[in-house]
């Protein structure tokens, strides 16, 4: 499904609900085509809003979800963004990419203040870079090998490792449970360590 189709997102929602009865968690985790390793100062108008636009539409749209989950007066509602919201590294450009992923966080809090009344939880998860999701990318832009970007991820980590999917599947897993019941309107952190909050 295309999420920035507006159409096809609702088309899908109420599928969903045909089959199920209910939609109980929405956990919106598309890849962001971004344009990166360009100073801000040089980027084209387009380029710098790309990953805004597309990051924050399809987490509009997905979240939208909480119309139907209202009914229940339960669900949960998960955004993803990336460490690049906070992480500013002298000679990294990552164009829109970071001001992207601030739009999703600050769209998840005021997403969580309007939802919450209706017994829906709304929380976001902060990744960081994950190798195991840049298989079969076209690298051919990077600013380094693979191999390379994982190295350095593991050397900013406190932990020494990066973040892999199942440490973003266990998360949102958590989130979605009612262990984790309590929480609401806030940015899990999943960076192992490259930036402490």
């Amino acid at each position: 499904m295309d999420a920035l189709d507006e159409q096809a997102v609702e088309k899908h929602l109420g599928e969903v609900m045909e089959r199920a009865g209910s939609i109980d968690v929405s956990f919106n985790a598309i890849s962001i085509k971004d344009v990166q390793l360009t100073p801000l100062v040089e980027i084209s108008r387009e380029d710098f809003l790309s990953p805004i636009l597309t990051g924050a539409t399809t987490h509009l749209l997905t979240a939208r979800a909480g119309r139907r989950m209202a009914e229940r007066d339960s669900g949960v509602i998960l955004t993803l963004s990336a460490s690049t919201v906070r992480a500013y590294v002298p000679g990294v450009y990552v164009g829109g990419f970071g001001v992207a992923c601030a739009a999703i966080e600050a769209l998840t809090k005021q997403f969580a203040a309007e939802l919450g009344p209706s017994g829906i939880r709304v929380n976001c998860l902060r990744s960081e870079g994950i190798p195991e999701s840049w298989e079969g990318a076209s690298t051919e832009d990077w600013s380094a090998s693979t191999g390379e970007i994982e190295d350095s991820l593991k050397a900013r980590s406190l932990l020494g490792r990066v973040t892999t999917l199942a440490d973003v599947g266990n998360a949102a897993a958590f989130l979605a449970s009612d262990l984790a019941g309590a929480t609401m309107g806030m940015v899990f952190n999943l960076i192992s360590g490259t930036i402490v909050d």
